[in-house]
């Protein structure tokens, strides 16, 4: 079997690759045939590949196994190959259809990272930790230019954003400086107290408190925010508040909170998520969201708030970016060159852009991108010994007998171009995009 990977293509600022030369250089001892699509733009160069030991091409139709990390160009899904990258498929995304489409046209094999998961359904190859990470630089980096712009001078304004640093331990040490600067000035008496709210716990809220912890934080309990307000807090701290489910919404009928419950009927909850943004300085939506649950940031909420003498909310780093999503104001998503939108309540409209009147929303949805070689590096090393698997395995088996780990089974969307069991749910968006049309 022939592995190949590819250059990312879908945003020009895509530096990322799924598998490192020092990896690539494993396989090809192996006894294993490598081809790498050129690419200018990659964080590895096209001749640090070479001398690992693959073959450099234009094109990957000459492979078995092709590796990605982001969608596929149409144009670019060959016939009978197996495919590994983020689809963005499971949710029934519109704008992915046509490729789900073809891939089911060209008889593919689709594995997406998303869905390699455990016994008990926890990811097992993720990009997050570095969303978090970038996320939170950014975030920070954006509310410290709009302070300045309001003339507000505060310690954030130091940062660059994520990409600007040449690696984590470079931002991990600019971080630290503005600790020691909180701790030794304070901030500003209009800031305080510093209230930053993350909602999630998994690998992204994970990668955000990662970094923030460089910084002098206290945390708080999301029930302890009202009572919290009323006692006075130190200008040389920043206050964390991390949101669980059993925080962001209840039941409609007034019974108690149950997590499996929730996953099972969230139907039956309603956000109440609403009452703790009067607190916060910044949210960091961190957690995973389906349009079948409630949001944590509505629309009309901003709208009717916005203005108020409590509003103190100076902007949202809404890592997940689903648009219209979770945070409903997310209009868009943006560029890591031009990350911030900016929602203005009274139009109710956005413009791409850092001081406009409005609310400003971080809405980059390739953050780790701006980690390149420590991602990549990290993403590649847990998926290695998964590409050892697909390029061992019988592909000519059906699939029930189809020898791979069974993470990876868990994972296949498609097989040979037909749904495998656990994705038969999938036809209905293939079907109503049809009708339509």
């Amino acid at each position: 079997m022939n592995l190949g990977i590819r250059a990312e293509t879908k945003y020009p600022s895509e530096k990322r690759v799924a598998v490192i030369p020092e990896h690539v250089n494993k396989l090809v001892k192996q006894g294993f045939k490598v081809l790498v699509q050129s690419s200018n733009k990659r964080i590895f160069t096209d001749e640090e590949y070479e001398k690992a030991g693959a073959k450099i091409v234009n094109s990957l139709e000459q492979a078995d196994i092709i590796i990605g990390i982001k969608e596929i160009p149409e144009e670019e899904i060959y016939a009978d190959k197996v495919y590994l990258f983020f689809s963005h498929t499971i949710k029934g995304q519109k704008h992915n259809i046509p490729m789900l489409k073809q891939l089911i046209k060209q008889r593919a094999t689709l594995i997406d990272y998303e869905k390699i998961v455990d016994d008990f359904g926890k990811r097992l190859i993720f990009f997050g930790n570095y969303a978090g990470n970038a996320g939170l630089v950014d975030t920070l980096w954006m509310v410290g230019k709009r302070l300045v712009y309001k003339g507000i001078a505060n310690p954030f304004d130091k940062l660059k954003r994520a990409f600007e640093y040449s690696n984590l331990d470079n931002i991990i040490a600019s971080m630290s400086e503005i600790g020691f600067d909180i701790l030794k000035n304070g901030l500003p008496e209009s800031l305080i107290p510093f209230i930053i709210g993350i909602t999630g716990y998994g690998n992204v809220s994970k990668g955000v408190q990662e970094i923030l912890h460089f910084l002098p934080v206290k945390e708080i309990l999301p029930e302890d925010l009202k009572r919290f307000s009323d006692i006075p807090p130190s200008p040389h701290h920043i206050y964390k508040v991390v949101f669980k489910e059993k925080d962001m919404v209840k039941r409609r009928d007034g019974g108690k909170f149950d997590l499996n419950d929730y996953y099972l009927h969230p139907e039956n909850y309603e956000s109440i998520f609403y009452q703790y943004l009067p607190y916060l300085n910044v949210l960091i939506h961190a957690s995973y969201w389906d349009q079948k649950y409630p949001r944590v940031v509505e629309e009309k909420y901003i709208i009717d708030n916005w203005g108020k003498p409590d509003f103190r909310l100076l902007g949202i780093g809404d890592i997940s970016c689903d648009i219209n999503g979770g945070v409903e104001i997310t209009k868009t998503s943006t560029e890591v060159e031009n990350p911030v939108l900016i929602y203005n309540p009274a139009t109710r409209d956005y413009i791409i852009d850092l001081y406009s009147e409005g609310l400003p929303v971080l809405a980059v949805d390739i953050l780790p991108t701006e980690l390149p070689m420590d991602a990549s590096t990290y993403f590649s090393s847990i998926l290695l010994p998964y590409i050892e698997a697909l390029l061992k395995a019988n592909w000519k088996k059906n699939f029930n007998k189809l020898e791979i780990p069974l993470p990876l089974k868990r994972g296949t969307i498609l097989y040979k171009g037909k749904f495998t069991p656990d994705y038969e749910y999938m036809k209905q968006f293939i079907n109503n995009n049809q009708k339509k049309q």
